[in-house]
């Protein structure tokens, strides 16, 4: 995942990847690569928390150029799914998630230090 990200994030000069997390615990303890990335690019890769919001339940969201999506629901029950060259639906997530992105917050923990 790390590497197909740092492929992304340098195979054009506008790419964006924008990452939203619940646990910044489980992101920040266990020294995930998404975070050294976000840390050595934070201008191609953004990382906010958030923690609670009442539209969203823990999906698992990707959503790709917008015109396609690939995703897990934060319910058990129902199966992920992946919808190549649907705008409509894609313009309905990623709406939803630049909602989320405004809720979300830049953790202290997220930032690199610069000493």
């Amino acid at each position: 995942l790390i590497s197909a990200l740092r492929q992304l994030a340098r195979s054009d000069r506008q790419a964006r990847i924008r990452v939203l997390v619940m646990d910044v615990r489980a992101v920040v303890g266990r020294r995930h690569g998404m975070l050294d990335l976000a840390r050595r690019m934070p201008s191609k890769l953004e990382m906010r928390c958030l923690r609670e919001h009442p539209d969203w339940d823990g999906d698992t969201l990707v959503i790709r150029d917008r015109d396609s999506t690939l995703g897990m629901p934060g319910s058990s029950r129902d199966p992920g799914f992946y919808r190549p060259g649907d705008r409509a639906r894609c313009e309905t997530a990623l709406g939803r998630f630049e909602e989320l992105w405004k809720a979300g917050t830049v953790h202290a923990e997220f930032r690199a230090l610069a000493l």
